[in-house]
């Protein structure tokens, strides 16, 4: 019997696990590819993977009120998650309360609430910690700016 001619079952319990994200995906496609009459039972903390995957092929638990786990619904059934994000899947479907660190949004919550007092000397410095903290090319920095460079404008 060769390898890609098995039509067993295969159950794996994190597929991703010690995986670089790029390895999540290319294991996940590899294995459809060597055993293609395989049905694989995976389990995974990797939004990568629920990326790449069909929507068939993804079954979301999560808890409900009652702290029973229950089905969730898919919400695009014809192309699954390929269109999300990583921070999209890991609040929306793994139930993953927030991607950034605390510390982070305080000086976001300060920063606004700076804004709102117009204590914009304040705004300022709250900038210049967020704005070390981010992402080079992360958008918001732009938004910031603007809210700072519109001080005093509204009189």
């Amino acid at each position: 019997m060769c390898i890609n001619d098995f039509d067993g079952l295969i159950f794996i319990d994190e597929l991703d696990l010690h995986l670089h994200p790029e390895w999540q995906v290319k294991i996940y496609k590899a294995l459809k590819q060597i055993l293609p009459k395989a049905q694989f039972f995976t389990s995974t903390h990797s939004p990568h993977i629920i990326q790449v995957a069909k929507p068939r092929e993804i079954i979301p638990l999560t808890f409900d009120k009652n702290n029973d786990i229950v089905l969730s619904e898919i919400p695009n059934k014809e192309y699954g998650f390929q269109g999300w994000t990583v921070e999209e899947i890991l609040t929306d479907v793994m139930g993953m309360g927030e991607t950034r660190t605390s510390y982070y949004l305080s000086k976001i919550d300060e920063f606004n609430q700076s804004i709102e007092d117009e204590n914009f000397e304040k705004a300022r410095d709250c900038f210049r910690v967020i704005d070390a903290m981010l992402h080079p090319q992360n958008v918001l920095r732009k938004i910031l700016k603007i809210q700072i460079a519109g001080e005093g404008q509204n009189d």
